[in-house]
Formats: structure tokens, sequence, C-alpha cells
């Protein structure tokens, strides 16, 4: 299960992020906790570490009125991303639990590798989670492969003067960036007592993708995160 993820720079060496994963807390339920930084063997020597901050208010949980997630269900992960990609995937129906006043959706997901279209780092590729067939709430990576995507994005942390191709934009990530939780409020396509669908799937122009070589793949984790 991940709770977050980063991108290291390219040859700097530092990296400060502050992210707030406070929709994935239901991980935290269990007694006992492990957790692993990991990274690819190329990209050492990194020194790495992780703080939890956690705040609470000075009201009590039953007389605040802020909505807090209480149960997380676990949907899709990515893989290589080629013609077989969106086969992997089916219909996940689900019901929502009672008391619950909101549902949903946390997704992290990026793009790497290259294949002839450059997919899936500096392709242009969408994602989409369609609720009960009817609701399709989609994202687009439209600055992958752009010239300055990832330039553009210093003010929001990615590190600048890198070494490398630090400035083209990239599929959902930049060198030197937290990659940001992408969280979809699906209440209203919700029927909250029966049972509903949903169901993710990837394109590349609008269409499965279908490289003849060297395919790419989509790195995610999602969830559906139910708040009472």
């Amino acid at each position: 299960m991940e709770l977050g993820r980063w991108i290291t720079a390219f040859r700097r060496g530092i990296g400060h992020w502050l992210t707030d994963v406070s929709p994935l807390m239901p991980l935290l339920n269990n007694g006992k906790c492990t957790f692993t930084m990991k990274t690819v063997p190329w990209a050492k020597p990194w020194v790495t570490s992780l703080n939890l901050r956690f705040s609470s208010s000075n009201h009590s949980r039953q007389h605040s009125d802020k909505l807090y997630p209480f149960k997380l269900m676990s949907l899709y992960n990515g893989g290589t991303f080629d013609k077989n990609y969106n086969k992997h995937y089916q219909p996940i129906k689900f019901t929502v639990p009672t008391s619950t006043k909101k549902v949903e959706v946390y997704a992290v997901i990026t793009g790497h590798g290259s294949d002839e279209n450059g997919c899936g780092e500096f392709c242009v590729t969408s994602h989409h989670f369609l609720i009960n067939g009817v609701f399709n709430n989609s994202r687009i990576f439209d600055s992958a492969g752009t010239a300055l995507g990832c330039a553009a994005r210093v003010w929001e942390g990615a590190v600048p003067n890198e070494h490398g191709t630090w400035l083209y934009g990239r599929g959902g990530w930049c060198d030197g960036l937290q990659v940001n939780p992408w969280r979809i409020d699906i209440t209203s396509q919700l029927d909250m007592s029966r049972s509903n669908s949903i169901l993710y799937f990837g394109l590349y122009d609008g269409q499965d993708p279908n490289p003849t070589s060297n395919p790419g793949y989509i790195v995610m984790y999602s969830y559906l995160v139910f708040y009472k």
C-alpha cells in the first residue's frame, strides 16, 4: 500500500516535500505499521528521512462538523501501457457503508518509459474513473512532452537547474517534485443505498495504447475513501 510518491532531482541530491495524505489515515489504523522508502537502484546514493505529522482539533470528534476518513477500499494499480493495458481492469462493485457522508476517489498516477510515441513519460495520456457506467471523471496529462512543462512548476517545488532534461513536461510528474494525489468527490454520482460500480481505464490519444515496441508503463495506486 502506497502512502506517498516523490521524484528525486537530477543529480542535485536534494528534495524536501510536505504532502497531505490525510485521506489515507485508515491505512494507519493497525496496531503496528512498517514503512519502507523505495527507489530504483540507479538513483543511489540518497539518504532519506520520513516524518509523519499529525494534528487534532480542540473539539472532540463527536462534536466536530469536519468529516474524517474512516474506511479505505483499494482499487486499481497500473501496469505495462500496451494494447492489453485496459484488459486488466474490470468494474468493481461496492456498497457505501452506513453513516457515510462523502466518498472520494484518491489516486496517484505517473507515466514512465518511452515507446515510439514517447509513452508513458513524454506522451499525453488520459486517465478515467467511470462511476455506475455514467459519470466519467477524467484527468489528462496535457503538458507531457512540452519543452517547459516542468520548468513551469518550479513555483510548486520542482527543483530548478538540475542536470539532464528536467525542463520537459512529463506524464503526471516532474523531477524533484512530489506527486500530488488526484482527489475526486464522487458522492453525488453514487446511490448511497444500493450497489455501485467503478471502472478505471487509461488512454493514449483518446484510444487504447498500441505501441509496436518498448511499451512504457503506468505506476498507479488508487483507493475509495469513505468519510463520516
